[in-house]
């Protein structure tokens, strides 16, 4: 049987008036012509003595990706609307679901999405292919980990050929903050009330998505801490100012106690919420004469503060007005 030292491989592509021949040697029976950067199809036909064979070869691009949108779904708690975002601006709260939608170069028949952590590669979501058209699919990735660093879109299209080279779409996972209170009334650290006391606090409190309980938070005693829950008729909105009445006689303290008290607000998160507190304060149980002096102290203390702003204003009019007349009289004449 004869064996050929040489073959011609004729390669002619689809847009070309004619074939390009290559002559190639045998190596171990087998004669090989290897073709780069092929972008369409071509017909081969290779003759070596009097054997002829032609064979045609289609060429397919690997699916990829030519468009994707984002949409982002809000943890249930916040309240807030599907929103969507760009590639940019991919900066999410924990919890939230990443919906993907993407429309490949060519019909596909499967894929996946690899979403990339800090340690690599952990979790991979398949796509769901469009019946009406293949080539559009979507999934939505379940963000509950901050050290979730972004994804990449993998497709396979029905020849098995799978996309290369992706691009990865980067995240920014936040955290929920928990919320910021502030107690604005009382003023003082520590405030001297009566046993039949009704003690008005005021509180400003302020979240990034909404405050789901506020507690006033009293310890007295060797007792541990006892809430009374404030403002659940609705939601508190992300900034807020919530006033109560507290009635103290409900606590029935001797005279002399301490109680003290502060504020706490936690936030919707799940699993775990969010609590902000605020700063400590104290109600001093005293007698009816003893927080009548106090008052009048206090009464005082504001006239005598009030004589004090009015005594300094009147020197600085005072001086301010010598500083003008001092002005008029050195002032030069125009015809100096």
């Amino acid at each position: 049987r004869l064996r050929p030292e040489m073959a011609v491989i004729a390669i002619k592509y689809d847009s070309a008036d004619r074939p390009t021949p290559h002559t190639c040697k045998n190596v171990a029976g087998i004669f090989q012509l290897k073709l780069e950067n092929v972008r369409e199809s071509f017909v081969v036909n290779v003759t070596a003595n009097d054997a002829r064979k032609t064979r045609k070869v289609e060429v397919v691009p690997r699916p990829a990706v030519r468009e994707i949108k984002f949409v982002q779904k809000f943890p249930s708690y916040t309240g807030l609307s599907e929103e969507p975002r760009r590639r940019g601006d991919l900066i999410l709260l924990m919890g939230s679901s990443l919906k993907l939608e993407v429309t490949a170069n060519k019909s596909v028949a499967s894929g996946h999405v690899n979403i990339i952590r800090a340690e690599g590669e952990a979790e991979s979501v398949p796509v769901e292919v469009s019946r009406s058209n293949p080539a559009q699919v979507s999934a939505t990735l379940e963000l509950h980990d901050l050290d979730i660093r972004g994804f990449i879109v993998r497709l396979i299209d029905k020849h098995g050929f799978e996309s290369r080279n992706e691009a990865m779409y980067r995240i920014t996972m936040l955290r929920d903050k928990p919320p910021i209170v502030r107690v604005l009334e009382p003023l003082r650290k520590e405030t001297k009330v009566t046993q039949r006391a009704r003690l008005p606090i005021t509180v400003s409190v302020k979240d990034d998505y909404g405050v789901k309980q506020l507690r006033l938070m009293v310890k007295h005693g060797n007792a541990p801490p006892q809430p009374l829950v404030l403002g659940t008729d609705q939601a508190i909105g992300r900034l807020k100012r919530v006033e109560h009445e507290w009635k103290i006689v409900d606590l029935k303290p001797p005279v002399g106690s301490e109680i003290t008290f502060w504020i706490e607000a936690s936030d919707g998160c799940e699993p775990e919420q969010g609590i902000g507190k605020s700063r400590e304060l104290i109600a001093l149980v005293v007698t009816d004469d003893e927080k009548r002096r106090d008052l009048q102290n206090r009464a005082t203390d504001s006239i005598t503060g009030v004589n004090e702003t009015a005594i300094n204003q009147e020197k600085l009019n005072r001086e301010l007005g010598e500083i003008i007349r001092a002005r008029i009289i050195t002032s030069p004449k125009q015809d100096e």
